[in-house]
């Protein structure tokens, strides 16, 4: 069932495998949070350094946005009008606000010692790390993850400026590009600016996947490597080859959430998006190998200066090579199916985790000290934040929908 024109939404059977996707960024998120070298769970007690080697929190937040880009791409191909952006800007409103204010609550009861300024600038989605000239509004202390709804509510609003030259998007995408490399060295909020546009860099990364031209795709035949990608991108997020050379030579600015150096991220996020959702356009292969040969390339240089490995073993040196054994193995995508009900409540996962992890750390009565009151409170976050999530996205958010909605602009799936 297809909605009318005006709505500016079309809608298509549930992608499962991209769907699984959003759910595996979402358990980085999450794995992140839980297994730091620090207490972070536990008062008493903290795991190993050892799985910080796969922490990529903030790299599953780029992944966020290359996905954000990429559905809004999918679904909204309609003529742009006015009555068409209305639909748009209320369905997205729907999807993020009421979740989102519930979460704001939560951390403000969960650790009440913000300012009344700071809540109100997240209840506006102001919140950022960074000041907007003399005024800054703080994230909130027992919810940081919200600080990518700041720049998801900004790249929402800016799709109507994309969406109305639709077939300019590759002028938006290399204009965010290239302010994201340069703006910080402009006065007057030059680096928030620049923070802004590399992050739209990723979001619009994701649209051109949804609206570039596409090959006669064809499985097995144009499956990707996936195992390999997947290293790769983790691999690659630790390594930060751009960074690196970037900060040798001093062009990175001197605060920052978020910059031009993050660039060599994005094939690999691309290419994942592609293996899942089956995107193929016109050198999709070329997209693969960039994320490839990028962290390799870096691997190799580190060869050539004597400092392959070191001392030690090099974990991500490792997943560069295993990735290039692994590259000729392109097993079915499938299996990012079964992680479909986590993408269904990703959007509640990702915003209710981090409050409801400060309230089981702030239990006092829990046991503490040992491995096992450790498992036992990663126990009840997960418990908690499944079940928070559960009732948001597939209880309330479906009421709302009902309630609110016209019921032909209601999603089908």
């Amino acid at each position: 069932m297809t909605s009318p024109p005006t709505t500016g939404i079309r809608h298509a059977p549930r992608d499962e495998r991209t769907e699984g996707l959003r759910g595996f960024a979402a358990l980085m998120v999450v794995y992140t949070h839980m297994l730091t070298p620090f207490p972070n769970v536990d008062p008493g007690y903290s795991v190993s350094p050892w799985f910080w080697n796969i922490e990529v929190s903030q790299g599953a937040v780029l992944l966020f946005f290359v996905l954000s880009g990429y559905v809004i791409g999918m679904t909204n191909h309609t003529a742009f009008n006015a009555s068409a952006v209305a639909s748009y800007a209320r369905r997205r409103a729907l999807r993020l606000v009421p979740l989102y204010l519930l979460a704001v609550a939560i951390s403000v009861a969960a650790c009440p010692t913000d300012s009344a300024a700071t809540v109100v600038g997240n209840l506006l989605f102001l919140q950022n790390a960074l000041p907007y000239g003399s005024w800054h509004f703080p994230l909130l202390t027992a919810n940081p993850n919200l600080w990518s709804l700041n720049y998801e509510v900004l790249y929402y609003m800016l799709f109507v400026l994309v969406w109305a030259t639709r077939r300019r998007w590759p002028f938006w995408l290399a204009g965010a590009a290239v302010l994201g490399a340069v703006g910080w060295r402009l006065p007057h909020g030059g680096t928030l600016l620049a923070t802004y546009a590399a992050g739209w860099t990723f979001w619009l990364s994701g649209y051109g996947l949804a609206q570039a031209r596409q090959e006669d795709a064809n499985e097995p035949a144009h499956r990707l490597p996936w195992p390999s990608l997947l290293l790769l991108w983790v691999a690659t997020w630790h390594l930060k080859p751009m960074w690196w050379f970037a900060h040798r030579f001093g062009l990175l600015p001197g605060e920052s959430w978020m910059d031009y150096s993050f660039y060599d991220f994005i094939p690999a996020c691309v290419a994942l998006v592609m293996v899942t959702s089956g995107r193929r356009p016109r050198g999709y292969r070329l997209i693969a190998a960039t994320a490839l040969c990028l962290p390799v390339a870096f691997l190799l240089w580190q060869m050539i200066r004597g400092r392959l490995f070191g001392t030690a073993f090099n974990f991500n040196d490792g997943l560069c090579l295993l990735a290039l054994a692994l590259w000729w193995w392109r097993p079915s995508p499938n299996i990012f199916a079964r992680l479909a009900p986590v993408g269904a409540i990703s959007y509640a996962v990702y915003i209710f985790h981090s409050p409801l992890q400060q309230l089981v750390i702030l239990q006092s009565w829990l046991p503490s000290g040992n491995v096992a009151t450790f498992v036992l409170r990663c126990v009840l976050i997960l418990a908690l934040t499944a079940t928070v999530a559960w009732l948001g996205e597939q209880r309330l958010q479906p009421w709302l929908r009902n309630r609110l909605l016209p019921p032909r602009a209601r999603p089908g799936a």
